[in-house]
């Protein structure tokens, strides 16, 4: 009878553990990251000229995100400054993760009067 219970405890302590595990481990979509420049988005926002031509890699935390599929988010740098992000080229439902800190690379791309990052991927931790 021992036995039994401490093989259900451990079974329920290993299953605690991969459910905590699969809830904090970084979530990524899109393609693999190339281990692009890591920009600042004050520093994106500020000389974005600069950044047409290359991919780059930002981080920030996601402000307003598109409430249906998640295509697209506004990334809140350090300093406040806030760059929008596009993945509608994804294809793919992403989930809601405002307040969320996100890893995004892509190209910069002029959109009108404003400059929005298109991401080739993302990460939400």
């Amino acid at each position: 009878m021992k036995t039994i219970f401490a093989l259900c405890a451990v079974v329920l302590l290993a299953g605690t553990a991969l459910v905590v595990y699969r809830l904090n481990r970084p979530q990524h979509f899109g393609a693999p990251f190339a281990g692009t420049p890591a920009v600042a988005i004050a520093e994106v926002v500020k000389r974005p000229e600069d950044h047409l031509t290359h991919d780059i890699r930002v981080e920030g935390t996601i402000g307003r995100q598109c409430p249906s599929t998640g295509c697209w988010f506004f990334l809140a740098g350090e300093n406040g400054t806030t760059l929008r992000v596009e993945l509608s080229g994804l294809g793919i439902t992403l989930p809601q993760k405002k307040d969320h800190v996100a890893v995004v690379e892509g190209r910069l791309s002029k959109n009108g009067d404003t400059f929005e990052l298109l991401g080739n991927g993302v990460e939400f931790r």
